[in-house]
């Protein structure tokens, strides 16, 4: 099965091969789990508006939460603590840890869905200018979350590559709700 996840590109035989693991009675129970967690966490690969009111909705139920927790006398975490989050932050760590390992394996399987990735990287590189404008960092940090975010984004590449019909900042594009531009092909 793992021969199916090398290279971007897949040839016909990849192809045939990652049908037929589709087949699986297993997996067809296993692909609709996966793809209903992935709409329930989909908000980072949304157009940047989207992405940005459905995150902070989220932590803002966090926040309430750890209102509650903070009046029952509970220890609240840090992500839910209104006065210690910083929103923009937790988004990068959430894009970093959860969503790009989830969403490369996802299009793996399903490389049509590679816009998903296009889309999160766009929004990967506005939370990091949101939490520059709010954090004003120290060069330091500054040089840290830069290169988690390029280490994020070189993750996302080959997921990209699948739609190469696409310019190289298709991202930016997509997450501030321009249309994508499909380079013009034209078939004899």
């Amino acid at each position: 099965n793992s021969k199916v996840f090398e290279a971007p590109g897949a040839s016909d035989k990849k192809a045939e091969e990652r049908e037929e693991i589709l087949q699986s009675s297993e997996n067809k129970k296993l692909i609709p789990k996966v793809l209903l967690h992935s709409a329930d966490i989909s908000n980072p690969t949304k157009p940047w508006d989207l992405c940005r009111e459905w995150a902070l909705r989220v932590l803002d139920e966090y926040a309430n939460q750890g209102d509650q927790e903070k009046q029952m006398g509970i220890p609240v975490q840090v992500l839910n603590d209104r006065e210690k989050v910083n929103r923009p932050n937790s988004q990068i760590g959430f894009i970093e840890f959860i969503i790009t390992p989830w969403w490369v394996a996802k299009v793996k399987v399903f490389p049509d869905l590679f816009e998903s990735c296009q889309l999160l990287e766009g929004n990967l590189s506005q939370w990091e200018r949101a939490w520059l404008e709010e954090s004003n960092p120290s060069e330091a940090e500054r040089e840290k979350v830069k290169e988690r975010v390029q280490k994020i984004i070189a993750s996302l590449r080959p997921a990209q590559s699948r739609g190469a019909g696409f310019g190289p900042s298709v991202g930016d594009a997509l997450a501030k709700g321009a249309p994508p531009r499909r380079r013009s092909t034209t078939h004899k």
